[in-house]
């Protein structure tokens, strides 16, 4: 878990980038396609309970969700047999 939040927290932009807004924008972005492509590498390797792990730190960050992230969940929860 700590892992999570190392690298979620060492994650960061080219400063040449223009205003704040748009830099946290690009941060959150940036944070949402780390756990994604994550969650996707995992799934792949069926590393489901990581998935799950992973999933739940995504959940943390409050993130919009969207249909996606509701199939990723299910896959995972599907593939572990807990559905």
């Amino acid at each position: 878990m700590k892992l999570f939040e190392q690298l979620r927290k060492n994650i960061t932009l080219n400063k040449k980038n223009s205003k704040g807004e748009d830099k946290a924008n690009l941060h959150k972005d940036l944070r949402k396609n780390f756990y994604d492509g994550l969650i996707v590498d995992l799934m792949s390797n069926k590393s489901y309970e990581l998935s799950e792990i992973v999933m739940a730190e995504k959940l943390k960050e409050k993130f919009s969700e969207t249909v996606n992230d509701e199939l990723i969940g299910l896959n995972i929860y599907a593939a572990q047999g807990k559905f």
